[in-house]
């Protein structure tokens, strides 16, 4: 059997091992009676999306009755109605959406990585090898196990890389789909994340320019970036209705005590997980073991250190731009370890702007350096991008260490342990039931949890007909610390107090101004039949600002744009066919 044959033989049974730890890994989602506690917010939301579909057809769902009284659904930030696992729900229940998202996005981010690689013109086994480090990173999966879903974002970061760097005739053909999806950030909920995320495609550019330095990359970044701010800007905006009246600036963005501590997280979690144990760290904070899983193993370590042999011939073909180049990547690297460092003096700042007021445990912007930590040892290794820098078969043979590595590094990883769990089987259970012709549920009375201990499961009341008085709302606090819960009291949503009755006017929340009102307000008893119509999953009347009604003008003009130019592209493929 020829070198070759055993080589191809070989690259097919790591990409089968890797599709298999994938599979292995989603059984953690499936396979369990319970999910991650935080799957107490998402999968109700999901639900009622599917449900909102199906009473009313493809139009945005503002606002949701079901929880704290009635709240904003479209207009929260962490709302996915736009978003694949939305689209999932309306084919399979929302736990197996969950475990199809998993599975689809891990192998979109693998696929990505690899032909991003292909890019810098690292040979198939190097880009086979970043393509299985950035796959079975801690981050994605220990995220998806702790409920955090909006997460499920991560993977594209290297795949809006490549398809900004890639060489292509049609201009247009790569530039939409980067646009498309950094919208898909927005909509998918991980506006959290949008900032690092972008931040983290930009680093990967910036290795691009300095291996190939081609300025047009820096160009595609902000062109795609003003398509997906275009395409996202009616959720953007609304999210800001939102938010705004509800900032968070009790919420640190500091954890580590000092540069030192940050800097031995940084290296202790990427790199030597899972051999040192978190609690041995000197953080100084108490937080949830999953915030600091950023692992990749012990091969990028290893591979950096191959690297440094190379390093002089590195720095001696440094130009000028690359040099400015590398200045913005070193600093892109250390933004997040700064922003980690406990700070009065930058947090009082940052709490001042309306993205960071929001915020808490800014540690986990350091997830946009895994794809840097994947690819830049290769990078260096491959001198420039050559592409023949390594024999064939020392590099499969290295490849195979490397996973080997890899896989008992995945095999020993440390799931958290849930102490409030949640338990999807009643979502599960009521969109089989409104899939075979069942009832939409709606509400009817205000259902309290008093004596409850977490918030698992208190956004499922309103498959009984319930709103419940006490929700999973983040953006109130942790712990609902600006919630305001007015004279919302268990009852029916109809009893009247004075001239209100007993449901909130979710519009308030968002456009007060427009709406004569103020945020949490509850409908009026004027205002009895709208209430009713809010109650039954209906429209009801409300008012939305000019500006709100600019930033959807524009986003529904941007997304028709995209459409057309697609089927055009499409028009005209199967033309010069």
């Amino acid at each position: 059997m020829s070198s070759d044959t055993v080589s191809r033989l070989l690259f097919l049974v790591v990409m089968i091992g890797a599709g298999w730890l994938v599979l292995r890994a989603a059984q953690d989602l499936v396979g369990s009676e319970v999910l991650g506690g935080d799957y107490t917010f998402f999968i109700p939301r999901l639900a009622y999306g599917y449900f909102w579909v199906v009473e009313n057809g493809l139009s945005i769902p503002w606002f949701v009755p079901g929880f704290c009284g009635g709240l904003p659904f479209y207009g929260d930030p962490q709302v996915m109605f736009f978003s694949l696992p939305q689209l999932l729900v309306f084919l399979v229940e929302p736990q197996m959406a969950v475990v199809l998202s998993f599975i689809l996005f891990a192998l979109l981010g693998a696929i990505g990585m690899y032909l991003y690689c292909r890019q810098l013109f690292l040979t198939s086994w190097f880009s086979l090898l970043a393509a299985c480090l950035f796959l079975f990173n801690e981050f994605y999966l220990a995220r998806m196990l702790a409920g955090h879903f909006t997460y499920h974002v991560f993977p594209l970061i290297p795949l809006i890389a490549w398809l900004l760097v890639r060489d292509g005739r049609n201009f247009w053909s790569s530039l939409l789909p980067a646009g498309v999806l950094i919208s898909y950030f927005v909509h998918a909920g991980a506006l959290n994340f949008l900032i690092p995320g972008m931040l983290s495609v930009l680093a990967l550019l910036l290795i691009h320019f300095l291996t190939k330095q081609e300025s047009r990359v820096l160009r595609n970044y902000f062109l795609a970036g003003g398509v997906g701010f275009a395409l996202s800007l009616s959720k953007l905006s609304a999210s800001y209705a939102f938010a705004r009246f509800f900032p968070r600036e009790g919420l640190s963005l500091g954890l580590f005590d000092d540069i030192q501590n940050a800097l031995l997280a940084v290296f202790t979690t990427f790199f030597l997980g899972p051999w040192v144990a978190l609690d041995d760290m000197n953080i100084g904070y108490v937080v949830q073991h999953h915030e600091l899983q950023f692992g990749l193993s012990v091969v990028p370590l290893v591979l950096f250190l191959l690297a440094l042999w190379r390093l002089p011939k590195l720095l001696s073909v440094i130009t000028l731009p690359r040099f400015f180049a590398l200045l913005l990547l070193l600093l892109i690297v250390l933004l997040p370890v700064l922003l980690s460092v406990k700070s009065e003096l930058l947090n009082g700042v940052l709490k001042t702007l309306p993205y960071f007021r929001e915020m808490s445990l800014a540690v986990r912007w350091l997830a946009l350096l895994i794809p840097v930590f994947v690819v830049s040892p290769l990078v260096m290794i491959n001198s420039g991008g050559s592409g023949n820098t390594m024999n064939p078969r020392v590099s499969s043979t290295c490849l195979a260490i490397a996973f080997a590595l890899l896989l008992v590094t995945h095999l020993f990883f440390e799931k958290t342990g849930e102490a409030y769990p949640y338990t999807p089987d009643h979502m599960n259970a009521a969109v089989a039931s409104v899939r075979e012709g069942g009832a939409v549920p709606t509400v009817a009375v205000v259902v309290s949890h008093e004596g409850q201990m977490s918030f698992s499961g208190v956004d499922d009341s309103f498959l009984k007909g319930g709103t419940s008085l006490i929700c999973y709302q983040a953006l109130f606090g942790y712990g609902l610390e600006t919630y305001p819960i007015g004279t919302l009291t268990p009852g029916s949503i109809f009893t009247q107090r004075g001239d209100r009755l007993n449901i909130k006017n979710p519009s308030c929340y968002m456009f007060p101004e427009a709406n004569s009102c103020e945020p949490g307000d509850h409908f009026t008893i004027a205002q009895e039949e709208q209430a009713a119509r809010f109650a039954t999953n209906q429209p009801f009347s409300w008012k939305r600002p000019w500006w709100q009604v600019a930033a959807d003008f524009i986003s529904l003009s941007a997304a028709a744009l995209v459409l057309l130019v697609f089927f055009a592209s499409i028009l005209r493929s199967a033309i010069s066919r």
